[in-house]
């Protein structure tokens, strides 16, 4: 039997069963209204849901806090080492691809988990996908900070 076979959610998807009291227990306590508000109040609204996101993401998943203070860390030598136009570019656009690939994971976990607590073949494959893709880009961003900041740090050690 393959990953794709036996899937129980593909039919809540394609709406070929409905979701009974037992399926429920998963969802959310009461249901969400779509926002129709225009201008400040929905700009306004926007900035506090996102706030809400960063907040959680940075109270409940440890390596989000990592990326964080990796990232003022960054910043930190960044100003010491007088970076150039270019070198804080590379540096704020990693930074921000770091995080926010970490805000990603972070939201398809919550929205596997919503669906089920049970662990689900392609559920971890989603999972493990989502986390090696924050790996990678972590890899990444540490070579480019690397070639940045290493000949800096040689430079200094060799005055």
């Amino acid at each position: 039997m393959g990953l794709l076979e036996n899937n129980k959610y593909e039919y809540f998807r394609k709406g070929q069963i409905q979701m009974n009291d037992a399926n429920k227990k998963n969802s959310h306590e009461k249901p969400v209204k779509m926002n129709h508000k225009m201008g400040r109040e929905r700009l306004t609204d926007s900035f506090r849901y996102a706030s809400q996101g960063l907040k959680f993401a940075f109270d409940n998943e440890q390596n989000f806090r990592i990326h964080v203070v990796t990232a003022f860390v960054a910043l930190f030598a960044g100003i010491i080492f007088a970076l150039s136009l270019m070198e804080w570019v590379i540096l704020v656009v990693l930074m921000g691809l770091v995080l926010a690939a970490e805000l990603f994971n972070t939201a398809l976990e919550a929205t596997i988990d919503l669906f089920s607590r049970d662990i689900h073949p392609l559920a971890k494959v989603a999972k493990d996908s989502a986390s090696a893709a924050v790996f990678v880009l972590t890899i990444v961003s540490f070579v480019c900070g690397m070639i940045i900041f290493l000949p800096k740090v040689i430079q200094l050690f060799l005055k």
